[in-house]
């Protein structure tokens, strides 16, 4: 899962947003380019993600690109299993989720942890 970006993160991007070039950037916080520009795809897409969430709460991939959920096992559940959002697992069962490709036990019961907190019981 992905974590909220640290402060140090917030920083590179904070002083990108100030105006200052890439290579500025990477030179005051001792960094390679394209390292800081993946930093600053990360951060944003978080923030994106998190902010998208207020007006979407139960949408997969966006608790996945928020950090609540395992990224690969939610793309999985969204492409191979065709559930977008939560109260689509309402229904299935451990094994159904288990078989989806790429979906190991571990991430199924991460779905059924996720979905018993909005009050959707899946066996």
């Amino acid at each position: 899962m992905r974590a909220k970006p640290s402060d140090r993160n917030e920083a590179i991007v904070a002083y990108r947003d100030v105006g200052q070039s890439l290579r500025e950037t990477a030179k005051k916080f001792h960094l390679s380019m394209p390292t800081v520009r993946n930093i600053e795809r990360r951060v944003r897409d978080y923030c994106e993600a998190a902010e998208a969430l207020k007006y979407d709460p139960d949408n997969i991939l966006l608790l996945a690109r928020a950090g609540q959920l395992n990224f690969p096992a939610s793309e999985a559940l969204t492409y191979a299993g065709g559930i977008e959002r939560i109260g689509q697992l309402k229904g299935c069962t451990l094994r159904e989720l288990i078989r989806i490709p790429n979906m190991g036990r571990a991430s199924a019961e991460q779905f059924v942890k996720l979905a018993a907190e909005r009050g959707i019981e899946i066996k």
